[in-house]
């Protein structure tokens, strides 16, 4: 967890990566954020066709990276010399590019040890980027929640499916999550279970979150907590302005801030702000692309409302024998 003074709740993945944990949940009166089978026992049928799905795809294509430990048991599946201990990493964001998530840049949080093998697990959203299914992301519009709904529920199903086709090899899985993947975790043993799965780290993020955090997600505003003096988050902080908002107020302070140097959309503005780069045009600002990159963010604070939207603590009572919180 981030322990500054304020702790933002979504910034992994968009600006800055790697930072703090993602948190939301569900307002009564939010425009149909989760679909109501969230909350009724057993496997819905949509749930079991995204599995079966999910199950066809191959391992490789489930993966971002894996160490060469992991590398070896994926080559050689049927012939590998001894049986390992594979850990799945459940990365944060929600992130779109895959290719920015590497085993370098997790290190801090899972170093190489030759007791595990590392295996960075993709999600959903990453898959039908790089399929051209959206390019990079729905730019458009803003995903609905039932298309958030989804995604997420196909992002439980790849973690179930790579655990799965780990453990029918003959080796031992386990979970470490992050942030966005913290959320990813609970929804993959809501509908699958543990049954892949020796232990499950869940780490940042609360298994129920305060109601008020997912309107504000699914609105496209941020949300926070104040940090007491131990680094616990004690006061919630929601944010009153918009994607739309917040990127106009960041494009003028660089305007100012690097006005001799080419403004916003100059060289040293994107050092500060590489998302400048999508939306920059010949020097100047494309208010199209900047409605794309808007769109973009939103979209990723609507798969932040649907995965956090259940009460985990009363939905997994009886799914948590494996889990390390």
């Amino acid at each position: 967890m981030n322990h500054q003074k304020t702790s933002p709740v979504f910034t992994h993945g968009i600006r800055p990566l790697l930072a703090a944990a993602a948190a939301a949940f569900v307002l009564a009166g939010c425009p149909n954020p989760s679909n109501p089978t969230k909350t009724t026992p057993g496997l819905p049928p949509r749930a079991r066709e995204i599995l079966q799905d999910v199950r066809k795809r191959p391992l490789e294509s489930l993966i971002i990276q894996a160490d060469p430990a992991a590398q070896a048991v994926i080559g050689s599946p049927s012939s590998s010399p001894k049986k390992a201990n594979i850990l799945l990493y459940i990365t944060g964001g929600p992130i779109v590019n895959p290719d920015i998530i590497t085993l370098d840049a997790i290190s801090v949080q899972i170093a190489e040890d030759p007791n595990y093998a590392r295996v960075i697990v993709k999600q959903e959203q990453m898959i039908r980027a790089q399929a051209g299914a959206v390019k990079p992301w729905p730019l458009d519009r803003v995903i609905t929640a039932e298309e958030a709904e989804e995604i997420n529920l196909y992002s439980a199903a790849i973690v179930y499916a790579v655990g799965e086709k780990f453990q029918q090899m003959g080796h031992q899985v386990s979970i470490f999550s992050h942030s966005f993947g913290s959320f990813v975790v609970p929804e993959m043993l809501l509908f699958y279970g543990d049954t892949p799965f020796k232990r499950i780290l869940i780490t940042a993020g609360r298994l129920d979150m305060p109601k008020a955090m997912v309107q504000n997600f699914f609105n496209g505003k941020h949300g926070g907590f104040d940090l007491d003096k131990d680094g616990i988050a004690s006061k919630l902080i929601l944010g009153k302005s918009t994607r739309r908002e917040d990127t106009d107020s960041q494009i003028a302070q660089a305007e100012k801030q690097f006005e001799i140097s080419g403004g916003f959309c100059g060289p040293k503005s994107r050092k500060e702000n590489p998302w400048a780069a999508e939306i920059c045009t010949d020097g100047k600002v494309d208010e199209n692309k900047k409605t794309q990159h808007i769109n973009s963010e939103w979209s990723t604070f609507r798969l932040i409302t649907d995965a956090e939207a259940p009460r985990y603590t009363t939905l997994l009572q009886n799914k948590l024998s494996k889990v390390i919180y």
